[in-house]
């Protein structure tokens, strides 16, 4: 026999509206976390979805707009870690969507860019990303968007 004693569950709270009694910070803090889980960059059905993993388009894309990078470039740009971004550049030069070209200025770094490949796989799905884009501000005035781009930079600043 098990003499082992189950802990007694606490009491179940009378049900609530998740955000009462938080605190306006972390009500931001939960409301930009769930909008970021409701926004995926792709939908499932994409032709190219299970080719390419949202952290590999995300680093693809900062390579696309910012030019040549090195893995710690990249990490700061894309505000990600050097490991991630490391792991997830590694799948992207197998798949042969970037390369590895030389640093002039420090031999032992290098350079990465992207490939043929690479440009033809972001520009299939820029389209698809802007229109999601569109379609989730669709309610949204000019000055909205760009004041709640503002305030999300100065979020990110805060905490970075």
């Amino acid at each position: 026999m098990n003499d082992m004693h189950q802990p007694a569950p606490v009491e179940i709270p009378k049900k609530v509206d998740f955000f009462e009694g938080l605190s306006t910070s972390l009500k931001i803090n939960y409301l930009i976390a769930i909008a970021s889980n409701l926004t995926p960059v792709l939908k499932n059905d994409s032709k190219n979805f299970k080719y390419i993993s949202i952290q590999e388009l995300r680093c693809l894309s900062v390579i696309v707009r910012l030019g040549p990078q090195t893995l710690s470039q990249l990490a700061k740009a894309s505000r990600q870690n050097t490991a991630n971004v490391s792991r997830t550049t590694t799948k992207l030069l197998h798949k042969k969507l970037l390369v590895k070209i030389s640093n002039p200025e420090h031999k032992r770094s290098y350079f990465l860019w992207v490939t043929n490949s690479g440009l033809d796989l972001y520009n299939t799905f820029r389209p698809e990303i802007e229109s999601r884009a569109e379609q989730y501000t669709l309610n949204f005035t000019e000055k909205d968007k760009e004041q709640l781009c503002l305030l999300l930079q100065r979020y990110i600043e805060n905490a970075t």
